[in-house]
């Protein structure tokens, strides 16, 4: 991200800014749990558990590609995404 001066930030600076950043975010999340993905097929898994947060767009870029993908977020086990096929 490229400095920018106070008096240049405006609206559309910081919408493209913040779109550009969570672009970013996502690609790498969809690219870490196609990984883990692919680890799992090799092990003959039908589904896999990811320990990490994911944005709502990787959730919906998944479930595109026809994954089911299941959010939790509890006290006892934390945040886990599960992903199956």
């Amino acid at each position: 991200m490229e400095e920018i001066d106070d008096d240049e930030i405006t609206g559309e600076w910081a919408r493209s800014t913040s779109n550009m950043v969570l672009s970013e975010k996502v690609n790498k999340e969809i690219s870490e749990c196609l990984q883990l993905i692919k680890t799992a097929v090799k092990s003959n898994k039908m589904e896999l558990f990811h320990f990490s947060k994911i944005e709502h767009l990787t959730k919906i870029s998944l479930e595109k590609r026809g994954f089911f993908v299941k959010i939790s977020d509890d006290q006892r086990d934390g945040y886990t995404v599960r992903i199956s096929w």
